[in-house]
This record gives C-alpha cells, sequence and structure tokens, in this order.
C-alpha cells in the first residue's frame, strides 16, 4: 500500500491504555493469555497470516509490570529440524517503542513480518518471545497453567509452506 507520494505504508500497531487514571479497567479479556514473561509483560494474543512472501504475525502485548530494562521481542520461524531460517527482531510497533518505555497497565498491538521467500516448502513453527538487548538473555516464559516455555519461546503456530 502507497501513499499519494510513493511512499510505502506499513502496518506497525497501536499503543494503548488498559486502565484509567483512578486504576479502573477499560478493557478485559475473559480467555486469559497465551503467556506471561516473568510478571512483567503477557502475551495476550497472536495471530498469523501468510502475506505473499511474508507471514504476518499480530501480537498484542499487555504490560504487567514492565521495568528500564532494554528488552526488545523476537519472533523466530524454525524449520523441522529446529534451525532457525527467518526472524523479526525488534522493538515493538516496527521499532518505534522501546519496552523500556512501557508502564503497567498498558498493551501494545504490533504487526511484524518474517520473510519466507526462498525458503523449501515444509513444516515450520513459529516462536516468539523477549530479551534483553543488552545481555541477550530471554526473559522466561510460562503458559497460563505455570509450565515453562521451553528456551522461552512461546510456539505460535505451526505453518506449512508450499
Amino acid at each position: 500500500q502507497y501513499d499519494r507520494d510513493g511512499m510505502r505504508l506499513e502496518k506497525a500497531g497501536r499503543w494503548l491504555r488498559l486502565t484509567g487514571e483512578n486504576g479502573s479497567v477499560l478493557y478485559s479479556k475473559d480467555s486469559g493469555y497465551l503467556a506471561d514473561f516473568s510478571g512483567r509483560f503477557r502475551l495476550a494474543e497472536a495471530r498469523l497470516i501468510l502475506v505473499g512472501q511474508e507471514l504476518g504475525l499480530s501480537l498484542r502485548w499487555e504490560v504487567a509490570g514492565g521495568d528500564s530494562t532494554d528488552y526488545t521481542i523476537f519472533a523466530h520461524l524454525y524449520d523441522e529440524a529446529g534451525r532457525l531460517v527467518a526472524q523479526a527482531d525488534g522493538y515493538p510497533l516496527r521499532s518505534l517503542f522501546p519496552l523500556r518505555l512501557a508502564r503497567a497497565g498498558e498493551a501494545l498491538e504490533e504487526w511484524r513480518d518474517i520473510p519466507v521467500a526462498g525458503l523449501s516448502s515444509g513444516r515450520y513453527r513459529v516462536a516468539v518471545g523477549i530479551y534483553d538487548r543488552q545481555s541477550g538473555r530471554r526473559l522466561p516464559a510460562q503458559d497460563p497453567l505455570g509450565h515453562p516455555w521451553p528456551e522461552a519461546a512461546v510456539t505460535i503456530a505451526q505453518v506449512s509452506l508450499p
């Protein structure tokens, strides 16, 4: 999609506030969440679609208790042998919003594109997570029942590429 000046427009996402000034809840979700990252962030929702030569990944992150650590998000594509074959790492909102600026009670809806051009047909696993940009350490992730996600990488989907 292009604007009238020929610049490419890309979907980035949006920042949301989940609580009012007095702490009242503005948004609630009965279905829970997919993963909790050390009580700081929650992955509330994930959707995946194949758009041309990219996997489009829509993610909704909720901030439970952010801090000043320079965290960033990873979205990885692994082949059947478990090798990393494509990725889309960076701050949310097309790298425009560092997570250290997020505060409890806020949420981010973001869009990431994972390139798949040139990959062989077959089955792949899509996984996301959060890591410290300075140390490279991933934030531990747990499912809603408290079970840890292996390698702190939340599996979003298994996909077949033609």
